[in-house]
Formats: structure tokens, C-alpha cells, sequence
């Protein structure tokens, strides 16, 4: 389990990361109070993960997945922002499948990916409007 704990730390990291960089320079309104529980499910999904609690992972997954098909979550009309939301499914149902299956291992690996892939999109959709303001 050598290799969970240091997967576990990495996780810790990126996410404390993920919060940062979440609080910094995102527009305010309708998409900062979407995102809200994008990150409390990602937060309870990293919860899950460090007490093996893999139904808490699957539950939150599973929830993550559902706010990525709505509406609100498709805020920038680009090849490269759909590309990002169609991986950030794909990992969440990953990361659901890895928790159903007992594998911590499998869903932390997941779980960062899906980290990395939301960073790289607000970084993508921040770089976006900064090209796109005049």
C-alpha cells in the first residue's frame, strides 16, 4: 500500500491546487455558483479516497458526472472545451467504476486525472475570455 499513500498525497496536493486556482480569477454569477458543488463533490470524492470509503467516492462521482451533462456546465462553445468536458466524463465514470470496485489504487488515479483535466479547462476557458476581451 506504499504506493496509495503516496498516490494519496499527490491527490492532497493537486487538489489543494484545485482550490487555489478555483478561487482565483473566475468570472462571478451563474457559473461561480455552478462550480460550487463541482468542487464540494470533488473535495467529499478526496475524503473517500484517503478513508477508503469507496461508496462516498462512487456517490460523488456519480454526482460530478450528472453536473457535467447539464446545461450550465457548457460555458465555452471551443473543440478544445468539449474535448475537456468528454474526458472529464469519461474520468468520472472511471473514477465510479474503479470506487465500485473496491479499487482505491485505480479511482486516486483517476480522481487525478480528473483533477489535472479541470485545471488545464480553467486555465483553457480563463484564456479564452482574456483573448476574447477586447
Amino acid at each position: 500500500m506504499k504506493h496509495g499513500k503516496w498516490i494519496v498525497g499527490l491527490v492532497a496536493i493537486v487538489s489543494g491546487a484545485v482550490v487555489w486556482q478555483q478561487s482565483q480569477a473566475e468570472p462571478a454569477g451563474g457559473v461561480r455558483k455552478f462550480m460550487r458543488p463541482k468542487l464540494e463533490h470533488a473535495q467529499r470524492v478526496l475524503e473517500g479516497l484517503t478513508l477508503e470509503d469507496h461508496a462516498l467516492v462512487a456517490k460523488n462521482a456519480e454526482a460530478l458526472l450528472r453536473l457535467s451533462e447539464a446545461a450550465e456546465w457548457q460555458v465555452l462553445p471551443s473543440p478544445e472545451y468539449v474535448r475537456y468536458s468528454e474526458d472529464f466524463q469519461r474520468l468520472a465514470q472511471e473514477l465510479v467504476r474503479s470506487a465500485n470496485q473496491k479499487n482505491v489504487d485505480a479511482a486516486t488515479l483517476a480522481y487525478v486525472q480528473l483533477t489535472m483535466n479541470c485545471v488545464n479547462c480553467h486555465k483553457h476557458v480563463r484564456e479564452a475570455r482574456r483573448t476574447a476581451t477586447p
